[in-house]
């Protein structure tokens, strides 16, 4: 008998497994998924005999037609029925191609390896960049059809993660330029703030205040105040236009 209390992640002996209890529930699973595989073969079977006694091509679908309609289905972002149809269309398939081959099981490494071979699309590069692409759930629907679909949701999940992405750095780059807009207003303040307190000192001079009253009153220093004042082009103003006794 197996040990079922061994510690995790330690595996049983193939020769234990199959001695145990479970072995018969094991091999009976196994005999099952064996009889669906052959039952859907079988069926396949059936389905290209009733379509060639009608003189009708079998429809077929490979990897090469699973990657183009997936191209079709990202790009397009249409339904995957109209993609199986406009693919029919395009590439001249038998009649009813696309209602037979979207009610497909589907094939794991004909889907998977079409995938792969998609690796440099856009919009799979984006369902990667934002860890939405997931294979297995792709695989675990039974037709092609909902295998598609669930492709097709998962790129509407890492548009809406894109989007987000975007309103996030334009909320950014708008706050960047309202953060430079007020720098620069800013500065033209102090500018302006410098320009009064000359024009202040200028008139308060004309008036014949004191060099260290007109400092107090502009919010200078003594020694800034009478260097400006003293400067050529303000002192001959000062001697053109006399100070008020």
């Amino acid at each position: 008998m197996i040990n079922l209390n061994s510690p995790p992640g330690i595996l049983p002996e193939i020769d234990d497994l199959y001695r145990s209890e479970l072995s018969e529930e094991i091999k009976q699973l196994k005999i099952e998924v064996m009889a669906v595989r052959y039952r859907k073969s079988k069926l396949s079977k059936l389905h290209k005999q009733i379509r060639e006694s009608k003189g009708l091509e079998s429809a077929y679908i490979g990897r090469i037609d699973l990657i183009k309609i997936i191209e079709d289905l990202l790009t397009n972002k249409s339904s995957v029925t109209k993609a199986f149809q406009r693919y029919e269309v395009n590439n001249n398939k038998c009649a009813d191609w696309a209602k037979d081959t979207i009610k497909y099981s589907a094939d794991e490494q004909e889907l998977t390896s079409a995938l792969d071979m998609l690796a440099k699309n856009r919009e799979v590069i984006l369902m990667k960049k934002y860890l939405v692409l997931d294979i297995n759930d792709i695989l675990r629907p039974a037709s092609y059809s909902a295998a598609l679909t669930k492709l097709k949701k998962q790129l509407v999940i890492a548009n809406r993660f894109q989007d987000k992405d975007n309103e996030l750095n334009n909320k950014d780059i708008i706050i960047a330029a309202k953060e430079t807009k007020i720098e620069e207003l800013k500065q033209e303040l102090v500018r302006n703030k410098s320009v009064d307190w000359e024009e202040q000192a200028l008139t308060l001079r004309q008036q014949g205040i004191s060099v260290k009253e007109i400092g107090a009153r502009v919010n200078k220093g003594r020694t800034t105040v009478s260097n400006y004042l003293n400067s050529p082009s303000i002192k001959a103003q000062l001697l053109n236009r006399p100070i008020k006794a």
